[in-house]
């Protein structure tokens, strides 16, 4: 299902019209991070972007450094739209302009999936916690199976929250 063109062309879909509610809310630019299969189904995705009018680039180990830090540096410039990784930009990447995670590919256990959300849930006001441009939206398939995975990952944020409250009111 991953790799059916027809689901690719729907997450490519919302995840711009995603985007798009995004940047409208008050002219921010927003940005998409996806995760892809492989080396090929990235490229191929990254196409379906560039079709729509997105700035699209995928990164992934196979390319030289160089050509890593320059697709990252497009990105961080704000040339890119989008950028279609390969199990890459885990844990330590910090980009908040990132605010829609498109899945496009499944994920056999929680850790790698909440790595990935987790890309998403970086602040771009502080101190600004019901300000939309902190707020992000995460797109995918029914058929990739992620559900499961999203729920796990609600339920996380919500201990999380709940710790964070009790230790703020501690202090």
């Amino acid at each position: 299902m991953a790799l059916a063109e027809q689901c690719n062309r729907h997450i490519v879909a919302a995840s711009i019209e995603q985007c798009e509610k995004q940047w409208a809310g008050n002219g921010t630019k927003h940005q998409i991070i996806a995760a892809a299969c492989s080396v090929d189904h990235a490229r191929q995705v990254a196409e379906l972007y560039r079709q729509a009018g997105y700035h699209a680039e995928e990164i992934h180990s196979e390319q030289p450094k160089r050509q890593q830090q320059n697709v990252l540096a497009r990105l961080k410039s704000g040339k890119l739209d989008a950028i279609l990784q390969v199990q890459m930009l885990g844990e330590g990447f910090d980009h908040p302009p990132l605010s829609i995670a498109a899945v496009f590919r499944p994920f056999r256990s929680l850790a790698p999936y909440v790595q990935f959300v987790g890309r998403i849930m970086r602040v771009m006001r502080q101190g600004c916690p019901g300000n939309a441009d902190n707020c992000g939206a995460v797109v995918s398939h029914v058929g990739l199976n992620t559900e499961r995975h999203w729920q796990d990952f609600r339920l996380l944020d919500k201990s999380d929250q709940s710790l964070w409250a009790g230790l703020l009111v501690t202090f």
